[in-house]
């Protein structure tokens, strides 16, 4: 049978899908999500008094419930809720947000007014009423459907994942400025020296969908006979922070630097490829003129982070960041198993925060190398006078490239190697490194960066400050998020991402992208 047409329902009658729906043609959308509706294979048919829910946003802010618990004001966020009982065989309920009129609420909240501004803000391509929350829930169960479903986000009106309208780049469902919130946190250390040296930490999150479904002949189902799926398009952090843009003023208004060269271990290389310089004298000059530096480090897309200096930003892409957690999933954030904690069960790459400091460093070193120029003199004695006999001259990137100017002079013959170049290049690059390392106006800028980058992973890894759990589930396996330890043994619910700062709080404990089935209990 492929479908079943619900029964019982006001209005006209939708279609369910069946266990071929899936969905296509969506760029991002990593694993594909089917609707599994196989019936077991049991004879008799059960009844239940059974419900679903589905929630685009859930959970609280700073003490106000969002989600089935909201004021009159919010009541848009209240979800989707279908109940079968007692006569009602069938129930379903299905509400396509108008994104226009979410961006129209506001939250005034003590301190955190502006927190939700743009949460709800849809990207240009992704049109109203494209974001849904739907429900249904049937009293039969091992019937030739699916008893219940809850799901919301990217989820059409009768619960198939719709990811057709988005365009060759995932849409944005909006952003969360975690500042607002993180501020409130005097009493915690790490949170106050993060909050202290930046003037914003934004989340953006792609379009997300969260989805469960069961069809269980017991009360309490076992986990396993539940399917739950989830999609998230991505998370981006954007740190905003004067220290940034010091390192942008620092290295525009720097006046050029004579970079300290060792010019003995050159001279060694260049004998080595043109063989003994008689009575050699090698003069070494290196310097950086910074001051035509400018836009983001590193330049270029898919970069895990990105400084740019002219805005004074951060720009954190998580997925590539924490890739190397995603075995198989094409550097996204879907396929992680349940309940995965963000930097903390999904860790940082090896070496952690020290590594992406002196990735930081490494890469603004790269970027560098085209305004360094370096020029090398030997001279050598030939016939009792002294003679200049080579010349190199380039930019540090051309030398590690293997690529430079040479002149051999005072009949001096040979060839000098790309290798030798490279090698050449590898000592003035330790150099300019070396002054990275110094108390120069440049040096004091990048250290300040790298403080503002050891600051945000020290809150990003602590759970007990901010959690950011993607697949957050209930009656499954990780650490579920709080908010989920109280949902009763026979209710199992989903979300593509979770967000907590301080876990159990109220102060942030939104959920994103939820959907929920169960309980399931015997008619009286």
């Amino acid at each position: 049978m492929d479908s079943v047409t619900p029964h019982g329902l006001d209005g006209p009658l939708r279609t369910l899908p069946n266990r071929r729906t899936l969905v296509k043609g969506a760029a991002w959308a990593a694993p594909t999500l089917l609707v599994a509706t196989t019936a077991p294979a049991v004879a008799a048919s059960f009844s239940f008094d059974s419900q679903a829910r589905a929630w685009l946003l859930s959970g609280a802010l700073g003490g106000i419930g969002l989600g089935g618990q909201t004021s009159p004001e919010l009541l848009a966020l209240n979800g989707a809720h279908a109940i079968a009982a007692g006569t009602v065989d069938t129930d379903e309920d299905s509400n396509s947000l108008d994104l226009s009129v979410l961006e129209a609420i506001n939250l005034n909240l003590t301190g955190l007014t502006g927190t939700l501004s743009t949460l709800l803000s849809a990207a240009t391509d992704t049109p109203v009423g494209a974001i849904n929350q739907y429900a249904f829930a049937d009293q039969a169960t091992n019937a030739a459907g699916v008893a219940e479903i809850g799901g919301a986000g990217a989820i059409t009106d009768n619960g198939t994942l719709d990811l057709q309208h988005n365009g060759s780049s995932a849409p944005s469902l909006g952003q969360l400025h975690l500042r607002h919130v993180l501020a409130q946190l005097t009493g915690v250390p790490a949170a106050a020296a993060l909050v202290s040296n930046i003037t914003d930490l934004t989340l953006d999150i792609g379009v997300v969908a969260g989805r469960a479904q069961m069809d269980s002949i017991v009360e309490v189902p076992d986990p396993s006979e539940v399917t739950r799926e989830y999609l998230l398009a991505y998370l981006h952090l954007l740190v905003e922070s004067e220290l940034v843009s010091a390192l942008g003023t620092a290295l525009s208004t720097t006046s050029p630097v004579t970079i300290g060269v060792d010019a003995g271990p050159i001279l060694d290389l260049l004998e080595g490829a043109l063989g003994k310089l008689v009575s050699a004298n090698i003069q070494v000059e290196a310097t950086l003129d910074s001051s035509q530096v400018t836009g983001q480090i590193p330049e270029g897309d898919d970069q895990a982070l990105i400084l740019n200096l002219e805005e004074g930003t951060i720009d954190i892409d998580v997925a590539p960041l924490l890739g190397h957690a995603f075995g198989g999933i094409d550097g996204s954030l879907n396929g992680l198993a349940p309940n995965s904690r963000l930097f903390v069960d999904v860790g940082l790459p090896a070496g952690g925060v020290r590594a992406l400091t002196e990735g930081l460093k490494d890469t603004l070193i790269e970027r560098l190398g085209e305004f360094v120029s370096v020029q090398i003199d030997v001279s050598m004695v030939v016939l009792g006078l002294r003679v200049r006999a080579l010349k190199i001259t380039g930019t540090l990137n051309e030398l590690l490239s293997g690529e430079g100017n040479v002149q051999l002079m005072g009949g001096l013959t040979g060839n000098v190697p790309g290798s030798t170049l490279e090698a050449i290049g590898e000592l003035v690059r330790d150099a300019l490194s070396t002054l990275l390392d110094g108390d120069g106006l440049i040096a004091v800028a990048l250290q300040g960066v790298n403080g503002l980058v050891e600051s945000l992973f020290t809150v990003l890894s602590d759970p007990g400050i901010l959690s950011l759990t993607v697949n957050a589930q209930n009656n499954s396996t990780g650490t579920a998020p709080a908010f989920y330890q109280g949902l009763p043994p026979g209710r199992f619910d989903v979300a593509a991402l979770h967000l907590a700062v301080l876990e159990g709080a109220d102060l942030l404990n939104l959920s994103l992208g939820r959907g929920s089935v169960g309980e399931n209990t015997l008619p009286n």
